[in-house]
């Protein structure tokens, strides 16, 4: 009765059972097997392309806010695999949409801040709450309930301080949060200091803010890639040569002083074919410098 119940069971078969029988069960079970391995293989295909164009599209309109998310995405995906994570493509795609909540922030406000102008506290409260926001969108998407739990806990420290407040803390984090806090961070402090050796140690200080794991699996990918910090090839390319998957060196500006992209965005086709666009209708300068390698000493 407990296989019945628990353990999804396909068919059910009396004994003694006919060899023609059996053989054509199993046949069907392959099948179907088959079957839900496509339709989920299908689904997750389809989710993260989507959201990635989601995504782009947003870089684009809103390049401090969306122009870092793949780098983000490429270093939770690379420190779930050095901790055993069974089952990243959510963690992928919560790192994709972490900061799909700032829309709903007004435009008025993101300017405010991006001119450093202080917050009043209700204007303070509104930014903690871009967890909540972007939880809120996310669980609107059907089979995603477990991915906007992470957003929701992916600005919250280890010790439990920050948004939400429910006294949720350390291991009863969600994992994947916990690895999502430490990647964020991460790359956009990397993005102000270029030194990813010096991010590391400064964020190894802040006692409570990050899981220790997380950031030892952090601390152990950074030095094993010192060798890139040698062998990094930089180039000053024209919008004709630019291929995807090299890194932006430097942010990249418009004529009247807008970031298009910031450095470290990793281009894809609509990044290309949107720079060349800029090029042509806007006067955007060529040569850019661009790096197959994205660590820098």
């Amino acid at each position: 009765m407990e296989a019945v119940n628990h353990g999804q069971v396909f068919r059910f078969l009396t004994k003694p059972c006919d060899e023609e029988n059996f053989g054509a069960v199993i046949d069907v079970g392959i099948r179907q097997y088959q079957l839900v391995t496509a339709e989920k293989s299908l689904l997750e295909d389809t989710l993260s392309g989507s959201v990635q164009i989601l995504v782009e599209l947003l870089s684009v309109f809103d390049p401090k806010a969306f122009g870092l998310t793949q780098k983000v995405r490429e270093y939770a995906l690379k420190l779930a695999s050095a901790m055993n994570l069974p089952a990243p493509w959510d963690l992928g795609l919560a790192a994709l949409l972490c900061r799909i909540g700032k829309l709903a922030i007004p435009m008025e406000l993101h300017a405010k801040v991006s001119r450093g102008e202080r917050l009043t506290l209700q204007e303070t409260e509104v930014f903690r709450m871009v967890p909540e926001y972007g939880r809120a969108m996310v669980t609107q998407i059907p089979r995603l309930q477990s991915v906007a739990r992470f957003i929701l806990y992916s600005t919250k420290d280890y010790d439990g301080e920050g948004y939400p407040v429910d006294g949720i803390a350390r291991e009863d984090l969600p994992l994947e949060s916990r690895i999502l806090k430490v990647a964020t961070d991460f790359v956009e402090q990397s993005h102000i200091r270029k030194s990813k050796l010096v991010v590391v140690a400064q964020m190894k200080t802040l006692r409570g803010k990050y899981d220790p794991a997380v950031l030892a699996a952090l601390d152990a990918l950074v030095n094993a890639d010192k060798s890139e910090f040698i062998n990094q090839s930089r180039s000053l390319l024209g919008f004709e040569a630019l291929r995807i998957g090299m890194v932006l060196a430097g942010d990249l500006f418009s004529d009247r002083g807008f970031v298009v992209l910031p450095a470290g965005t990793r281009l894809s086709a609509f990044h290309i074919e949107k720079l060349r666009s800029l090029g042509t209708l806007n006067g955007l300068e060529e040569p850019i410098l661009v790096s197959t390698f994205d660590f820098q000493e």
